[in-house]
């Protein structure tokens, strides 16, 4: 299941979704609208400069899944300050997870200048509005019911105090910011995995304790695959990409290493294929006077015989013979883009 663990959370998300974009009201009510919502919670919002009435540029979507709900702001820079207004009594009940994709915002915690950026994630309970001043950026924020995570608010009230997210353990970032790229577009209307998922992986990484990373095995080692997996992607034509390299970067055992690509036969029978695609894509792409055997080089393959016969096992053809089956539709591309020239 871990392999496909975020596959199947897309899944199951839910058609409860919401959708604002605020510049295509009438640029006069941009601010004014969106500081009706803001206010049931605490803020109001202005843009540095530039009159309440003169338009704000700011993106919403949203979806629930579960007990958890998401929502992706993209926004000009702007700054929310506190206001002594009740907020609406549901909100008070929520803590909120906030991600930054991209950019930054500065937030004053009890009184202390924190900037969050990236992986460094922002801890609060919606029963607290704080003074923020933040970037062009796209953020990320998941509200969780604090009865969800029942048994460790007190724990997350220490991290929320925090200056940083070094309480939380940084896989958390990596597998919100995972379940947010896996979840968009999904249609289906049954979000208790995807919720339960987040839940125990919020509490396996505030509490760090063995039974709560137990609780949280699935998401934590689809994650952790995630992360091996890009790592790859990235350093695939780096001839220094091996296992021992994983295991030293990614601060992973031999036998943790290969529990994450067991279903793939192993993580170097994992490399090799995904080199060996590459190589396809690389030859079918380049011109005849590129020697496919350099390519082969440059991707880790020293052996010309071993990576024929490996590439023809994998393929059921030889490079030079793909290289050839696929030169003339290239051909047949260019004479095409002469014509219409």
């Amino acid at each position: 299941m871990r392999l496909v663990f975020f596959q199947q959370l897309g899944e199951i998300m839910t058609q409860q979704e919401i959708y604002n974009d605020f510049t295509r009201m009438p640029l006069a009510e941009q601010m004014s609208v969106f500081n009706r919502s803001a206010l049931e919670i605490g803020y109001s919002c202005h843009v540095p400069g530039r009159a309440a009435d003169q338009g704000f540029d700011i993106k919403i979507t949203g979806r629930g899944f579960g007990e958890v709900r998401t929502v992706q702001t993209e926004a000009e820079a702007h700054v929310l300050s506190r206001e002594p207004r009740s907020r609406a009594p549901e909100a008070r009940d929520e803590w909120l997870i906030s991600l930054w994709l991209k950019g930054y915002a500065d937030v004053d915690v009890d009184g202390r200048h924190v900037r969050f950026a990236g992986d460094n994630l922002e801890l609060r309970t919606m029963a607290e509005a704080r003074n923020v001043s933040q970037s062009r950026a796209v953020s990320v924020y998941f509200f969780l019911p604090r009865e969800a995570v029942r048994g460790i608010n007190w724990t997350m009230e220490r991290i929320s105090k925090m200056k940083s997210s070094a309480r939380f353990h940084p896989l958390l970032a990596r597998y919100l910011r995972t379940l947010h790229l896996a979840s968009r577009g999904s249609a289906i209307d049954n979000g208790a995995g995807v919720s339960e998922a987040t839940i125990a992986m919020v509490r396996a990484c505030a509490l760090q304790t063995r039974d709560s990373i137990e609780e949280a095995m699935a998401p934590i080692l689809a994650t952790q695959f995630e992360i091996a997996r890009q790592y790859i992607e990235t350093h695939l034509w780096s001839p220094s990409l091996t296992t021992d390299q994983l295991m030293e970067k990614l601060h992973l055992s031999k036998r943790h290493l290969y529990k994450l690509f067991e279903v793939h036969g192993g993580v170097e029978r994992y490399i090799r294929q995904k080199r060996l695609t590459a190589c396809f894509d690389r030859i079918s792409r380049s011109d005849r006077d590129v020697p496919i055997l350099d390519i082969a080089e440059k991707a880790g393959f020293s052996d010309p015989t071993n990576f024929s016969r490996q590439f023809r096992s994998f393929f059921g053809c030889r490079p030079s013979e793909a290289r050839e089956a696929l030169a003339g539709r290239r051909d047949e591309v260019r004479f095409v883009q002469w014509l219409a020239s």
